[in-house]
């Protein structure tokens, strides 16, 4: 069997090429991922606000719902 000379070698590692990154570059990137990072923060933290809004609102309707049925049973203890 004879091979193609321009067919390469299936044994060779193609190694990638890699390119230097500019300064200016690479700057660019470091602002992009910190305004990515401070939106992601300031999204978990909508998130998390939101969460403790809703719990302490939980909380009010159930101490109010307590309220209620103590006073629904003093006026049935009354009565009687």
């Amino acid at each position: 069997m004879l091979e193609d000379a321009n067919e390469p070698d299936p044994i060779e590692i193609i190694e990638p090429v890699v390119e230097k990154v500019t300064r200016a570059e690479r700057i660019q990137r470091d602002e992009a991922a910190r305004l990515r990072r401070k939106e992601t923060k300031e999204a978990l933290s909508l998130h998390a606000f939101k969460e403790e809004k809703e719990a302490r609102e939980r909380l009010q309707a159930k101490r109010r719902m307590e309220k209620l049925q103590r006073q629904k049973m003093k006026k049935v203890q009354n009565k009687a």
